[in-house]
């Protein structure tokens, strides 16, 4: 899945000048010195791609870095590809969204029944041993 999202990411560079990621506590993901605050910890954090948001983007095989600016300090990070779950190009109107399922650590098959597992695949545990669960279902209040 790194692969694909690595050239889902190539695309939405070259084409589009805003676009936004959301990102989890998962793997090894760094937010520079700020990290996650408040319940972006349990939430994850919706990143702003745009012309003055970054700088020195590169990526490898496993992960993208760049530095980008929070209330107007530079912080460096290193995001693993694992760690996206989401890219759309607005929040309002979205013209595309890309969804990805993470898995960040496997049961054993035989311990969790099918229900259980098809649970799991909307759920990812992020580095300090929570469960999130995210869900971008809209709901017709």
């Amino acid at each position: 899945m790194s692969k694909f999202k690595k050239q889902i990411l190539e695309l939405l560079f070259d084409f589009y000048d805003k676009f936004y990621m959301h990102v989890v506590p998962a793997g090894d993901i760094r937010i520079g010195e700020r990290g996650f605050i408040g319940n972006e910890s349990e939430h994850g954090l919706v990143l702003v791609f745009s012309a003055s948001s970054y700088k020195n983007l590169r990526w490898d095989e496993n992960s993208l870095y760049a530095d980008m600016r929070f209330s107007g300090k530079w912080e460096s990070l290193a995001i693993p590809f694992q760690s996206i779950v989401t890219v759309f190009d607005d929040p309002g109107k979205p013209e595309f969204v890309f969804k990805f399922s993470v898995y960040i650590e496997k049961e054993p098959a035989g311990k969790n029944d099918e229900k259980e597992q098809s649970a799991e695949k909307s759920r990812v545990k992020s580095s300090n041993g929570k469960v999130v669960k995210v869900d971008f279902s809209r709901r017709n209040d």
